[in-house]
């Protein structure tokens, strides 16, 4: 590497030909990192599979129109969190 002078006086690195980062550098391991993160998602998570729904979560989820199939997807926008019209609500949450 060699260090060229900018006009505001700062020097610039700039790779030559010489002092290229050879090949043979070996990479991290990183076999086996995915499948760390699914394990460890699943055992943080695992126990709220099996429980209920709470607070608002049922008219949320259970009740609202717009997370069911026959409903088009255009009405995600359309509609609130709970799945009322965005005029009627004077909050929006994608």
């Amino acid at each position: 590497m060699s260090a060229v002078r900018t006009r505001t006086g700062r020097s610039k690195r700039r790779l030559t030909g010489q002092n290229q980062i050879p090949e043979d550098v070996p990479e991290p391991p990183r076999r086996g990192l995915g499948a760390i993160l699914v394990l460890v998602c699943i055992l943080v998570y695992h126990n709220c599979l099996y429980c209920g729904f709470v607070f608002d979560d049922i008219s949320a989820i259970k009740e609202n129109r717009d997370l069911r199939p026959q409903t088009p997807i255009s009405n995600i926008f359309l509609n609130d969190f709970w799945g009322t019209p965005i005029h009627k609500v004077r909050e929006f949450h994608p």
